[in-house]
Protein backbone atom coordinates (compact mmCIF):
# COMPACT_ATOMS: atom_id res chain seq x y z
CA UNK A 1 0.00 0.00 0.00
CA UNK A 2 2.93 2.35 0.46
CA UNK A 3 3.61 2.36 -2.87
CA UNK A 4 -0.24 2.98 -4.36
CA UNK A 5 -0.05 5.93 -1.22
CA UNK A 6 3.16 7.29 -2.91
CA UNK A 7 1.33 7.18 -6.34
CA UNK A 8 -1.14 9.00 -5.19
CA UNK A 9 0.90 11.91 -3.34
CA UNK A 10 2.96 11.72 -6.57
CA UNK A 11 -0.19 12.08 -8.73
CA UNK A 12 -1.79 14.81 -6.62
CA UNK A 13 1.42 17.08 -6.29
CA UNK A 14 2.11 16.90 -10.27
CA UNK A 15 -1.70 17.71 -10.56
CA UNK A 16 -1.50 20.76 -7.86
CA UNK A 17 1.62 21.76 -10.03
CA UNK A 18 0.00 21.43 -13.45
CA UNK A 19 -2.79 23.35 -11.55
CA UNK A 20 -0.32 26.41 -10.80
CA UNK A 21 0.92 26.16 -13.90
CA UNK A 22 -2.36 27.00 -15.61
CA UNK A 23 -3.25 29.41 -13.38
CA UNK A 24 0.24 31.08 -13.85
CA UNK A 25 -0.12 31.15 -17.37
CA UNK A 26 -4.25 32.92 -17.25
CA UNK A 27 -3.39 35.10 -14.88
CA UNK A 28 -0.19 35.85 -17.35
CA UNK A 29 -2.43 36.01 -20.23
CA UNK A 30 -4.92 38.42 -18.37
CA UNK A 31 -2.04 40.59 -17.59
CA UNK A 32 -1.69 43.37 -20.38
CA UNK A 33 0.76 44.44 -21.79
CA UNK A 34 2.33 47.83 -20.75
CA UNK A 35 4.44 48.74 -24.06
CA UNK A 36 0.94 47.99 -26.13
CA UNK A 37 -1.51 50.34 -23.19
CA UNK A 38 1.79 53.12 -23.58
CA UNK A 39 1.35 52.91 -27.59
CA UNK A 40 -2.75 52.91 -27.43
CA UNK A 41 -3.04 55.18 -25.23
CA UNK A 42 -0.44 57.81 -27.13
CA UNK A 43 -2.75 57.13 -30.57
CA UNK A 44 -5.92 58.49 -27.88
CA UNK A 45 -4.25 61.39 -26.93
CA UNK A 46 -3.08 62.18 -30.40
CA UNK A 47 -5.87 61.95 -32.32
CA UNK A 48 -8.00 63.97 -29.54
CA UNK A 49 -5.30 67.02 -29.84
CA UNK A 50 -5.60 66.33 -34.00
CA UNK A 51 -9.40 66.72 -33.08
CA UNK A 52 -9.37 69.65 -31.29
CA UNK A 53 -6.84 71.27 -33.52
CA UNK A 54 -9.32 71.02 -36.46
CA UNK A 55 -12.27 72.17 -34.33
CA UNK A 56 -9.81 75.17 -33.48
CA UNK A 57 -9.03 76.03 -36.72
CA UNK A 58 -13.10 75.87 -37.84
CA UNK A 59 -13.66 78.07 -35.04
CA UNK A 60 -10.99 80.67 -36.39
CA UNK A 61 -12.33 80.76 -39.87
CA UNK A 62 -16.28 80.73 -38.97
CA UNK A 63 -15.31 83.60 -36.54
CA UNK A 64 -13.01 84.97 -39.06
CA UNK A 65 -10.39 85.50 -36.22
CA UNK A 66 -7.10 85.26 -35.73
CA UNK A 67 -5.48 82.22 -33.61
CA UNK A 68 -4.41 84.58 -31.64
CA UNK A 69 -7.44 86.40 -31.26
CA UNK A 70 -9.81 83.40 -30.84
CA UNK A 71 -7.34 82.20 -27.85
CA UNK A 72 -7.68 85.20 -25.85
CA UNK A 73 -11.15 85.09 -26.47
CA UNK A 74 -11.58 81.71 -24.79
CA UNK A 75 -9.18 82.31 -22.23
CA UNK A 76 -10.84 85.77 -21.57
CA UNK A 77 -7.22 87.90 -21.95
CA UNK A 78 -9.33 91.08 -23.93
CA UNK A 79 -11.50 91.63 -20.24
CA UNK A 80 -8.68 94.15 -18.95
CA UNK A 81 -6.67 94.40 -21.58
CA UNK A 82 -9.58 97.60 -23.30
CA UNK A 83 -9.07 99.16 -20.48
CA UNK A 84 -7.42 103.02 -21.25
CA UNK A 85 -7.69 105.21 -23.81
CA UNK A 86 -8.01 104.46 -27.69
CA UNK A 87 -7.62 107.24 -29.95
CA UNK A 88 -8.75 106.52 -33.68
CA UNK A 89 -6.37 105.67 -36.11
CA UNK A 90 -8.14 107.24 -39.06
CA UNK A 91 -9.48 109.68 -37.69
CA UNK A 92 -7.14 110.84 -34.49
CA UNK A 93 -8.58 114.55 -32.80
CA UNK A 94 -12.65 113.31 -33.41
CA UNK A 95 -13.03 109.65 -32.50
CA UNK A 96 -11.89 107.82 -28.94
CA UNK A 97 -12.72 106.13 -26.22
CA UNK A 98 -11.92 105.49 -22.74
CA UNK A 99 -12.99 102.34 -21.31
CA UNK A 100 -12.43 102.02 -17.12
CA UNK A 101 -11.71 99.38 -15.42
CA UNK A 102 -15.07 99.68 -13.73
CA UNK A 103 -17.00 98.44 -16.75
CA UNK A 104 -17.80 102.38 -17.40
CA UNK A 105 -16.37 104.04 -21.10
CA UNK A 106 -16.92 107.36 -22.92
CA UNK A 107 -16.90 108.09 -26.13
CA UNK A 108 -15.76 111.02 -27.73
CA UNK A 109 -16.76 112.66 -30.76
CA UNK A 110 -14.97 115.59 -31.22
CA UNK A 111 -15.67 117.06 -27.43
CA UNK A 112 -18.90 115.87 -27.10
CA UNK A 113 -19.11 112.95 -24.47
CA UNK A 114 -21.02 110.09 -24.84
CA UNK A 115 -21.55 107.30 -21.48
CA UNK A 116 -21.56 103.74 -21.59
CA UNK A 117 -21.54 100.74 -19.59
CA UNK A 118 -19.67 97.85 -20.81
CA UNK A 119 -18.89 94.46 -20.60
CA UNK A 120 -16.37 91.96 -22.16
CA UNK A 121 -16.77 88.28 -22.65
CA UNK A 122 -14.27 86.66 -24.97
CA UNK A 123 -13.79 88.68 -28.21
CA UNK A 124 -17.78 90.34 -27.66
CA UNK A 125 -17.44 94.19 -26.16
CA UNK A 126 -21.19 95.03 -25.11
CA UNK A 127 -21.74 98.66 -24.83
CA UNK A 128 -25.13 99.91 -23.54
CA UNK A 129 -26.52 103.19 -22.52
CA UNK A 130 -29.13 103.12 -19.90
CA UNK A 131 -30.45 106.75 -20.66
CA UNK A 132 -31.02 106.22 -24.83
CA UNK A 133 -31.38 102.48 -24.17
CA UNK A 134 -28.84 101.91 -27.20
CA UNK A 135 -26.25 98.85 -27.07
CA UNK A 136 -23.86 97.95 -29.68
CA UNK A 137 -22.34 94.78 -29.70
CA UNK A 138 -18.75 94.96 -30.88
CA UNK A 139 -16.40 92.00 -32.08
CA UNK A 140 -13.13 93.17 -30.63
CA UNK A 141 -9.54 92.02 -30.92
CA UNK A 142 -7.14 94.14 -28.38
CA UNK A 143 -3.50 94.05 -27.89
CA UNK A 144 -1.55 96.34 -25.49
CA UNK A 145 -1.39 99.00 -28.62
CA UNK A 146 -4.26 98.76 -30.92
CA UNK A 147 -8.15 97.85 -30.58
CA UNK A 148 -10.19 96.82 -33.44
CA UNK A 149 -13.69 97.34 -32.68
CA UNK A 150 -16.02 95.58 -35.80
CA UNK A 151 -19.72 96.58 -34.88
CA UNK A 152 -22.27 93.03 -35.26
CA UNK A 153 -25.16 93.84 -33.31
CA UNK A 154 -26.97 97.85 -32.74
CA UNK A 155 -29.75 98.04 -30.78
CA UNK A 156 -30.66 94.39 -31.30
CA UNK A 157 -30.10 93.83 -34.81
CA UNK A 158 -27.47 92.03 -36.56
CA UNK A 159 -25.05 94.40 -38.56
CA UNK A 160 -24.05 93.11 -41.40
CA UNK A 161 -20.34 94.96 -42.29
CA UNK A 162 -17.30 93.82 -42.86
CA UNK A 163 -15.70 97.22 -41.57
CA UNK A 164 -13.55 96.99 -38.71
CA UNK A 165 -12.11 100.40 -36.92
CA UNK A 166 -8.63 100.41 -35.54
CA UNK A 167 -7.73 102.13 -32.06
CA UNK A 168 -4.70 102.98 -31.50
CA UNK A 169 -3.56 103.01 -27.53
CA UNK A 170 -2.74 106.74 -26.16
CA UNK A 171 -1.81 108.43 -22.92
CA UNK A 172 -3.73 111.18 -23.11
CA UNK A 173 -6.84 112.37 -24.77
CA UNK A 174 -6.03 114.92 -27.53
CA UNK A 175 -9.52 115.96 -28.98
CA UNK A 176 -10.21 118.49 -31.49
CA UNK A 177 -12.71 120.96 -31.34
CA UNK A 178 -15.69 121.55 -34.04
CA UNK A 179 -13.37 124.46 -35.86
CA UNK A 180 -10.58 122.54 -35.58
CA UNK A 181 -11.51 119.63 -37.35
CA UNK A 182 -13.27 122.15 -39.89
CA UNK A 183 -10.26 123.68 -39.81
CA UNK A 184 -8.52 120.62 -40.57
CA UNK A 185 -10.60 119.41 -43.53
CA UNK A 186 -10.41 122.11 -45.53
CA UNK A 187 -6.87 122.47 -45.23
CA UNK A 188 -6.89 118.55 -46.37
CA UNK A 189 -9.24 119.76 -49.06
CA UNK A 190 -7.26 122.27 -50.00
CA UNK A 191 -4.04 120.36 -50.35
CA UNK A 192 -5.49 118.02 -52.95
CA UNK A 193 -6.93 120.40 -55.06
CA UNK A 194 -3.29 121.95 -55.49
CA UNK A 195 -1.56 118.47 -56.26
Amino acid sequence: MSEDLQKDEFLNKANDDLNEEKTQTKAAKAKPDGKKIGRLAGIICGAVVFILIIAFAIYCGVTHQSPVSAFNSATGKNDNKIVGIWESDANPGISAYQFNSDGTCDQYVLTAVFHWDYTVKGNKLTMTNDSTSKSNVYQITVNDKELTMKLIVQDDKKVESDEALLYNSVEELNQSTLVDAIQNLKGDSEETTTE
